[in-house]
């Protein structure tokens, strides 16, 4: 089989958390976002000195003058079309997406390790309902949220007639952290990266590696199929 290089995007505050382990699990580069870094140039060097590509994604908003002292040491600058998380401004360009006759995915995220996540999460579930009522019957879409503190927060999602699947991150949460809380919200499935390839290394066997992603893939759908 051929293999292809595997880019990951770190969408976190705290990227340097997982990069060891994500290089292990085979990553050829990374792409990590400025905003919320307070050490982005300790975060390129690590990268540097793991031998990967880097690139640095920045919001829409922010200048692209605040890369200057360090683009030179990145392979790649991303400048996001939408603040990440922002759902309202996801439904604007999921407007665009769905006038060319195509179901967009909205994927407004939260942070697992906010101080009022719960609450956040009442706030946005309440937002995306609003925007789903102003949509045409003929208007569909996919909904990628992270996983709620609340059982069945998103029931109404799941069950609302403008939504074709509502899908979860793994958000940061462990494998069986995740499996445990996708268990506990009927109707949504697995849309799990790090979770995923978790205990994944490019120093294991073939037979290894395979069995270790086939018990990981077995135990994300039993987890789904609620």
């Amino acid at each position: 089989m051929k293999r292809l290089p595997l880019a990951i995007n770190l969408m976190t505050k705290n990227p340097d958390d997982f990069l060891e382990e994500l290089t292990e699990a085979g990553s050829d580069s990374f792409l990590v976002h400025w905003e919320g870094n307070t050490s982005l140039h300790r975060t390129v060097a690590r990268i540097r000195a793991l031998g990967k590509g880097v690139g640095v994604a920045i919001n829409p908003a922010t200048p692209s003058a605040v890369l200057e002292e360090i683009v030179q040491d990145l392979n790649q600058v991303l400048v996001m079309n939408v603040d990440p998380g922002s759902g309202h401004q996801q439904f604007e360009v999921a407007r665009q997406i769905l006038a060319k006759d195509l179901v967009p995915i909205i994927e407004p995220e939260v942070d697992i390790h906010g101080p009022d996540k719960a609450k956040a999460e009442d706030l946005l579930k309440a937002a995306i309902l609003e925007k789903l009522d102003g949509l045409s019957a003929d208007q569909l879409v996919m909904l990628k949220i992270t996983l709620p503190e609340k059982d069945d927060l998103y029931a109404d999602l799941v069950k609302h007639p403008r939504v074709v699947r509502v899908v979860a991150l793994s958000g940061g949460y462990s494998r069986e952290e995740g499996n445990r809380r996708l268990r506990r919200n009927h109707g949504v499935v697995a849309s799990f990266s790090r979770a995923l390839v978790e205990g994944l290394s490019v120093t294991q066997s073939d037979a290894q590696y395979n069995a270790l992603l086939d018990g990981a893939i077995q135990s994300i759908f039993e987890a789904s199929n609620t």
